[in-house]
């Protein structure tokens, strides 16, 4: 039988799965849409070990934010998803390719649907990457 257990959730840890004997049972649980998922230990050793043996990236400020992508801007642009640059740093690595009122709809194939989801992309963006949007202007 195995318990949930909350640790250090205010430190960000995420609760993890537990044995009643107190071992932990080698999973992680976290929100996931409307309910919790199990991530297997496995499936997070394996993710742990491939990042552990990629190359360090330096990373890089592509000078560019976003916002979400509202109706009326959605309409004006013509988009239907997507988020909206706001801001494009001159000296920046994007000035040439993006301008204040894009939206950007994808970069590499991977939908933009949120802010959140071009900070993630944009954090994993290196020295030597060539991040390829899709900007609707």
């Amino acid at each position: 039988m195995f318990t949930i257990a909350q640790r250090d959730v205010h430190l960000g840890i995420p609760p993890y799965l537990r044995r009643d004997t107190g071992s932990q049972a080698g999973g992680v649980v976290a929100p996931y849409d409307t309910g919790l998922a199990v991530v297997p230990a496995r499936t997070l050793l394996a993710a742990a070990e491939r990042l552990l043996e990629a190359p360090q990236k330096v990373p890089v400020d592509l000078g560019i934010e976003v916002d979400r992508l509202t109706p009326r801007l959605a309409g004006a642009a013509g988009a239907e998803t997507g988020v909206v640059v706001t801001w494009v740093n001159p000296a920046g690595v994007a000035a040439e390719m993006l301008r204040v009122g894009d939206v950007i709809q994808a970069v590499d194939g991977m939908s933009m649907t949120t802010p959140e989801a071009w900070r993630v992309r944009a954090a994993r963006v290196g020295v030597g990457d060539i991040p390829n949007p899709c900007p609707r202007t």
